[in-house]
């Protein structure tokens, strides 16, 4: 028996992680094979879209829990690393043995698993942003359309009570006077796309995904406005929906710790009081 393995013989033996810490298939991450949804006029607020919000940030909120899981395998076994060093470091000094830097048969099992706990939080990372893009992507298209929905009721009215001006943009993308035409809630648009627009209106044509076939280039044109907003709403409608869970949680709590005692079980009126002297 040489050294080392004497040395390891006084090394006391670790707690185990807890084995959801350490199994690598405890906590499986939930691939979604769909890609973004383009979502319609008549479905953009409905009970699919809002269900598919549900489940995605309920995915999201899994992987958010098994990222921190495994970083508190990885804190758990750094600190165990360390130990087992130092353990070891001490009982050398004990045999008048220098410092060894080779790993312990227990400590190379750790960093294996380590290394293990670190891969799987990269491809849990990687799975939460593919989600989070995905929300960001559908919040886009659903901004898409309630900008359009804005702009066609703009259109409307110009077409009611300035038939002349509307008509100039359907012809030439551009008011009477030449200006472009500025909407209330899409802003400043370019002769291009006020005139596809104006046609699509005039068409009757409103829903998103036959929009975005005639015109491809709509959400790119917009991109940088809707994506900035669109991850505005998201943040905002996680934080709402993650408060809510944990006021339901206190609530629960709190009914918990208020349940009324079994008849028969409190104490009996009195039964302390002074007895009179007999």
């Amino acid at each position: 028996m040489n050294d080392f393995e004497n040395v390891q013989e006084l090394v006391t033996s670790k707690l185990p992680l807890p084995q959801d810490v350490l199994d690598v298939g405890a906590l499986e991450i939930n691939k979604t094979e769909s890609g973004p949804a383009i979502l319609d006029g008549d479905k953009s607020n409905g009970p699919e879209n809002k269900m598919l919000w549900l489940e995605t940030t309920e995915q999201l909120k899994s992987l958010n829990s098994q990222t921190e899981l495994r970083q508190l395998g990885i804190d758990q076994l750094t600190k165990s690393v360390h130990a087992d060093k130092k353990m070891l470091d001490k009982a050398r000094e004990g045999l008048g043995l220098p410092p060894n830097d080779q790993d312990s048969p227990v400590a190379s099992i750790e960093k294996g698993q380590m290394e293990r706990l670190r891969a799987e939080q990269a491809a849990i990372e990687q799975e939460r942003k593919e989600l989070l893009e995905q929300l960001i992507q559908q919040e886009k298209e659903n901004i898409l359309r309630e900008k359009l929905d804005g702009l066609f009721k703009e259109f409307k009215q110009l077409n009611e009570f300035s038939p002349l001006d509307f008509e100039s943009i359907f012809a030439s993308g551009q008011t009477r006077e030449g200006y472009n035409f500025e909407s209330k809630t899409m802003g400043s648009l370019d002769p291009e796309t006020a005139q596809s627009l104006s046609r699509m209106f005039n068409e009757g044509i409103r829903l998103l995904p036959e929009i975005l076939k005639a015109m491809p280039g709509l959400l790119k044109k917009f991109d940088e406005e809707l994506t900035e907003e669109a991850t505005r709403r998201v943040e905002e409608n996680m934080e709402q929906k993650e408060q809510k869970v944990e006021a339901d949680e206190e609530q629960k709590r709190q009914l918990a710790g208020e349940k009324p005692e079994i008849s028969g079980t409190g104490p009996v009126e009195g039964a302390d009081a002074e007895k009179p002297n007999v």
